[in-house]
């Protein structure tokens, strides 16, 4: 029995990215394990919880229903607070003031859009240095209000499961969130489209409504069982000769997500191992193995999800003009790729393109002419 194999059973016929859907569901795990659940690391513990952004520039990918999916299965799960919609960061903190008496509850931002959610102001920037300081489930937090005055609150435990563009997270993720660590800690899950057919009018079968119903039930199953997780022999040789391997990157934006992606595996191999609902909490080798492939899969899409993050539109134009061009000649040499686009970009800013669409697989080189460009992605959409 899987939770997650259940969920993805339950969501294969739905229009949205089946990587949409994985991510979705590892994240609603996440959250109900709550800060109860934790892998000790010696110096610090780790918590399972996650910050996942759904991030497609097609509205085929169909980002908010994916979300809305998964947040569905939590209708029997009364400890989670959900935060749906706009918030200012004095806010967001103060819900989290609970008695001495009283059990913190586990906080699941819910944002279709993160950019409704944070914006890029001054009040966004606070919310985002918040996020951040949550992101390590503190045992207690101190925050200075101009309402409240001197707040503490304690055992903050904060998932995040939201949908954004490509285009809209550069509105979102100042630039100060990448010095001070936050898109670090976030997981961009990025689709240029999705796999699956067009499909309208989805009604539930019978037995797509007792598989929900065994969501939902395992859901309360998995926030029960939560608690202290620990590797076997397999899944610690294993993590540990993939940990010596890790190299930092050429694309240096990608600096901060690959000196974290080590946590980020152990915390997926958390929810993985509770989806398995056998109360072991033991993480298996397959369990490791399987979070490994999932955040590499995501480093490799990477750069195609911070295009627009920290640049000037004419060089996101730039990038969109040349994935038109090869997308729809499908091969292209190098002398006359960039006569295409001279007049709006120089010989630097056109190699910077390029080496953004290589690493994201979209394009190659021709391998009996390297001059050559050829084309590799499933289509160019804006």
């Amino acid at each position: 029995m899987s939770w997650l194999k259940d969920y993805m059973m339950y969501t294969h016929q739905h229009e949205s990215p089946a990587m949409f859907h994985l991510w979705s569901g590892i994240t609603i795990i996440s959250a109900l394990l709550g800060r109860k659940s934790y892998l000790e690391k010696g110096f610090y513990r780790l918590y399972p919880n996650l910050f996942t952004v759904l991030v497609a520039g097609s509205a085929r990918c169909r980002k908010s229903t994916s979300i809305n999916i998964a947040s569905s299965t939590l209708r029997d799960v009364t400890d989670i607070r959900v935060v749906d919609g706009k918030s200012s960061s004095e806010k967001f903190v103060y819900a989290h003031v609970i008695p001495a008496n009283a059990e913190q509850q586990t906080t699941l931002v819910k944002a279709d859009e993160l950019s409704v959610f944070l914006t890029r102001d001054q009040q966004g920037d606070k919310l985002i240095d918040t996020l951040t300081k949550f992101f390590d489930a503190p045992p207690t937090f101190t925050w200075d209000t101009f309402k409240h005055g001197k707040l503490t609150m304690r055992d903050i435990y904060v998932v995040v499961l939201a949908g954004t563009t490509p285009d809209t997270l550069d509105k979102v993720l100042p630039d100060t969130a990448f010095g001070g660590g936050f898109a670090s800690r976030i997981l961009l899950v990025y689709q240029s489209d999705t796999e699956k057919p067009r499909r309208d009018f989805q009604m539930l079968t019978t037995e797509d409504i007792a598989n929900l119903e065994r969501l939902r039930n395992g859901a309360t199953y998995i926030m029960l069982h939560g608690g202290e997780f620990s590797l076997d022999a397999a899944a610690r040789e294993l993590y540990d000769k993939w940990y010596e391997s890790i190299t930092m990157p050429e694309d240096k934006r990608l600096d901060g997500f690959v000196g974290r992606k080590h946590d980020h595996a152990l915390r997926v191999s958390m929810s993985l191992s509770a989806a398995e609902m056998d109360g072991s909490r033991i993480i298996r080798d397959s369990h490791i193995d399987a979070a490994i492939d999932m955040v590499e899969s995501l480093e490799k899409q990477l750069p195609s999800a911070l295009d627009g993050v920290g640049s000037n539109s004419a060089s996101v134009g730039v990038l969109n003009m040349v994935s038109r061009i090869l997308s729809h000649h499908t091969r292209m040499a190098h002398s006359d790729l960039l006569r295409k686009v001279a007049q709006y970009a120089n010989a630097q800013e056109f190699r910077s393109v390029i080496d953004t669409l290589t690493q994201a697989g979209m394009v190659a080189r021709d391998k009996e002419n390297a001059s050559v460009y050829v084309w590799v992605g499933r289509g160019f959409r804006e």
